[in-house]
């Protein structure tokens, strides 16, 4: 073994790739003839993440070890971070969108709200200091979200 750390993440990211097709497996069966349905993309992004993940494990056996064997202190404050918001954000959305479902908000408001304020600050743990910059490519990236998955896949967001 060269690369420890490409090793382990591989490992994790696989580990994670089982839980996701795990989850994946509960959406409720679609009888609708229909190309897409809701488990098509999830079901993509999770071969697409296991094949990345095997790639990484394959090149930490055989690529030279590298100079860096765990990331900086910086590094990880980051990593911690925004795990800390994606598990915010999906709280966010669940809860938020249970309220929104009992006060009649449009439908996906709840993750609009929760995506838009999710990225904003992701962005700015990420480094990134304009302002304006942020908003936009936040609220860009909620309504290509909310047009992809709410209008094109007619998945039912919060």
């Amino acid at each position: 073994m060269k690369n420890k750390t490409d090793l382990v993440i591989g490992i994790v990211i696989l580990i994670f790739c089982a839980v996701m097709g795990y989850q994946i497996s509960l959406i409720p069966e679609n009888i609708s003839d229909r190309l897409f349905n809701p488990y098509t993309l999830p079901t993509m992004v999770n071969y697409s993440l296991a094949f990345l993940a095997s790639v990484l494990i394959l090149k930490s056996l055989w690529v030279k070890k590298s100079d860096s064997i765990w990331p900086d202190a910086q590094v990880m404050r980051r990593v911690l971070l925004m795990s800390i918001f994606i598990g915010a954000y999906t709280l966010g959305f669940i809860y938020l969108g249970d309220y929104a479902y009992k006060s009649l908000w449009p439908m996906g408001s709840a993750f609009s709200i929760a995506t838009f304020l999710f990225l904003c600050l992701a962005q700015v743990a990420c480094g990134y200091r304009r302002v304006l910059q942020i908003v936009i490519i936040s609220f860009l990236y909620t309504v290509i979200c909310y047009v992809t998955f709410g209008l094109f896949f007619n998945v039912p967001l919060p």
